[in-house]
């Protein structure tokens, strides 16, 4: 069932996306965002595609290291094909959330079960935004001078992201917090199955040591 409906979304997001797009188009006007565009120096596109490969690279390493940790039968080239759909259906709805799609081709060619495959693409997902803010803050710190303000926001960002990483990252918080906040709202048909997915999401779950090699990547 799982599988059904997951091959339903993947079919039925892009088309979601694509009339977003579309619409914000036609309510900021083509012209503007030609013009936004075409302000832009062109070598800062050059810099830009220079940069995407290595990108690439280092997410589909830093990917293929939580796989393994989690014993999720995979390879780098099927890998580097569910990042670019990853990539895909992230761009084309709104804050990134249909990056977490791919979750539904790395089950198919892993045949890992979907609680495995969600925890393991969330964990990839919060160590980049992790990773992210984090040289946020070193920016913040480096403009400190200029921009006094930028440093309490991002830093506190920061530590409430890792905060709540450390928390979810032990079985017995998590479990406890799905009990007592989220079991009241699942319907009771499903709440049976509940501890059962639980114990499957944190199946093989990367150690807090083993996640810093690829918070670094």
């Amino acid at each position: 069932m799982k599988n059904i409906s997951l091959k339903h979304i993947t079919r039925i997001i892009p088309i979601i996306g694509l009339l977003l797009f579309f619409y914000i188009v036609y309510d900021i006007g083509l012209e503007k965002i030609i013009y936004s565009f075409s302000a832009i120096p062109w070598y800062y596109y050059l810099i830009s595609l220079a940069v995407f490969p290595p990108k690439l690279a280092l997410s589909t390493i830093k990917w293929k290291y939580i796989c393994d940790k989690q014993n999720i039968q995979t390879t780098i080239p099927h890998l580097l094909q569910l990042f670019l759909i990853g990539l895909f259906f992230g761009s084309v709805t709104p804050g990134g959330i249909g990056l977490h799609l791919r979750v539904y081709y790395l089950k198919q060619k892993s045949n890992a079960t979907f609680e495995k495959c969600l925890a393991n693409s969330v964990i990839d997902g919060t160590l980049n935004l992790l990773g992210g803010v984090f040289l946020a803050v070193v920016g913040s710190f480096i403009l400190f001078s200029r921009f006094p303000s930028f440093l309490p926001i991002i830093l506190g960002f920061f530590i409430l992201n890792l905060t709540a990483f450390l928390f979810f990252m032990e079985k017995r918080r998590g479990s406890t917090f799905f009990n007592f906040v989220i079991r009241p709202f699942i319907p009771k048909r499903y709440k049976a199955n509940l501890d059962d997915s639980l114990d499957l999401i944190y199946e093989d779950l990367p150690s807090l040591p083993q996640t810093f090699f690829p918070f670094l990547l």
